[in-house]
């Protein structure tokens, strides 16, 4: 068998963090751990972290912003480990919840009757309605 696909549950731009269903099956020997693989969009999967075997969630830590990331679980037990999870969605470490901003505005001088446009920088993670 194998674990369940990992899901992400939160995020930001230098972590995520990612829940899987438990092995069903063991071969009779419990899980002593879950090793957690990480993949970059055009990387190869390389070990992330290693939690304890009744723990199926992690913490990836160590992430770059705004690169893309998929993860993959193996259980392993004294028979070594699992067959890898299907790996997760591309999901990219970026802020989750980052509060509306609007930047900064430079000072216009118009004359009176006169058309203006103004461009006003705002940003927030989910994007605001203006």
């Amino acid at each position: 068998g194998k674990p369940g696909k990992p899901e992400p549950t939160d995020w930001d731009s230098d972590h995520i963090d990612i829940k899987w269903a438990a092995l069903d099956s063991d071969g009779g020997a419990p899980i002593t751990e879950y090793q957690v693989e990480k993949k970059t969009k055009y990387g190869r999967w390389e070990p992330a972290v290693t939690v304890p075997g009744g723990q199926t969630n992690a913490t990836i830590p160590d992430l770059t912003a705004a690169e893309e990331y998929e993860f993959r679980i193996f259980a392993v037990n004294k028979g070594g480990p699992s067959d890898p999870s299907d790996a997760s969605k591309p999901i990219i470490a970026k802020t989750r919840n980052l509060a509306p901003k609007i930047g900064p505005l430079k000072n216009l001088k118009i004359k009176a009757g006169q058309m203006s446009c103004y461009f006003v920088p705002v940003e927030g993670e989910p994007v605001p309605e203006v």
